[in-house]
């Protein structure tokens, strides 16, 4: 009984850690031809923001909100600055989007923000030559390694930020935004039941995506799944696995970004196929004859399965998607060794599996 009152009364304190209602003050600076600063609340509250009037460039308020809310004060549709309501004074300047004066940690997470910023701003160029090939179907392997290596370099910002914040709430806001980015392991490094943060609402969806990427996570053993093959015939995902390494890549016809992927499925199946390397695609389709045609037409000699259920499909909660393109390599002992190998990544780890 102890133990039982013990926990309840953690969740209670924790709760109110993040019910209880303080006062803000925001004063700022912002360009003189604007006339209003956009403020809101946490995201639920993105679409009716509170208007903050402007007098020579300055602007103003003060309020009550609940402690660790998510502050949003924006002077156009692409620009702003963002604070915790932590009960501290914040004085901000929205011409340079930036925190003059406020706590430790807002200026730190300030400053997280402006370096995620710069980099991005840096690295569009970049980005922009990436997509292109993208939508044209060609491979570009530098461009992807350029992306890769952004991309992991961002994801290590912010972990390294949220393992430095246990004991700040700065990091909800960070993980809100970045999660996307973080594999299964950088998830259990960041959501620390033990940090200051994790019971802050605005991670439900973090917590939420983590929750799906457990279920395919490396580690664990594949999940069935019972599905129509190609030819119209019952078939099992185990069907197609044991004494080999398998990737089991979920698409589906109209999805976009498959279509730069599939290019390195084709030459992964030619390298390593003879040598005992197989792939099982599982579409998502709901539509039987989209399905077939772009197996015919995009020459997928592989194994394809479908339940022909959409996001209503089998794969999608066993698996844990909420996007595709996704997979899962499985091993010839039936364990998931790796997930969401994307282009080059997939090539690498193939390299490393056979020594080829």
């Amino acid at each position: 009984m102890k133990k039982i009152l013990t926990l309840a009364v953690l969740l209670i304190t924790t709760c109110t850690a993040f019910a209880e209602k303080i006062q803000f003050n925001v004063k700022g600076i912002v360009d003189k031809n604007t006339s209003k600063v956009l403020f809101y609340i946490n995201d639920m509250n993105r679409n009716n923001p509170q208007i903050i009037p402007v007098k020579n460039g300055k602007f103003s308020i003060t309020g009550i909100e609940e402690r660790n809310a998510i502050l949003y004060f924006m002077s156009s549709e692409t620009a702003g600055v963002i604070a915790m309501n932590d009960g501290e004074d914040l004085n901000i300047d929205l011409i340079k989007d930036k925190i003059i004066f406020g706590s430790t940690a807002n200026i730190e997470l300030d400053n997280m923000l402006q370096n995620i910023n710069s980099r991005a701003i840096q690295f569009d160029p970049v980005a922009e030559i990436f997509y292109k090939t993208e939508i044209a179907g060609t491979e570009n392997s530098k461009l992807e390694r350029e992306m890769a290596n952004y991309y992991t370099q961002t994801s290590n910002m912010v972990v390294n930020y949220c393992l430095k914040h246990q004991n700040d709430v700065t990091p909800a806001y960070i993980i809100k935004e970045f999660y996307s980015l973080l594999n299964y392991k950088q998830f259990e490094q960041v959501l620390n039941p033990n940090s200051a943060y994790f019971s802050h609402p605005e991670l439900d969806e973090a917590k939420g995506a983590f929750a799906m990427l457990a279920k395919r996570r490396p580690g664990i053993n594949y999940h069935e799944l019972n599905m129509i093959d190609a030819n119209g015939k019952p078939a099992k995902l185990s069907q197609y696995l044991g004494n080999h390494y398998t990737l089991v890549d979920f698409w589906a016809s109209w999805c976009g970004p498959y279509e730069q992927e599939v290019l390195y499925r084709k030459d992964a199946y030619k390298r390593y196929h003879n040598l005992g390397f197989d792939i099982v695609g599982v579409s998502l389709d709901s539509k039987e004859n989209f399905w077939k045609d772009v197996i015919k037409s995009q020459e997928l000699n592989w194994i394809q399965l479908s339940d022909l259920k959409g996001w209503e499909s089998e794969a999608i909660v066993k698996y844990g998607l909420n996007i595709i393109p996704a997979n899962v390599l499985i091993d010839p002992t039936g364990k998931i060794i790796a997930t969401d190998l994307t282009g080059l990544d997939l090539m690498d780890k193939l390299a490393e599996i056979y020594q080829k």
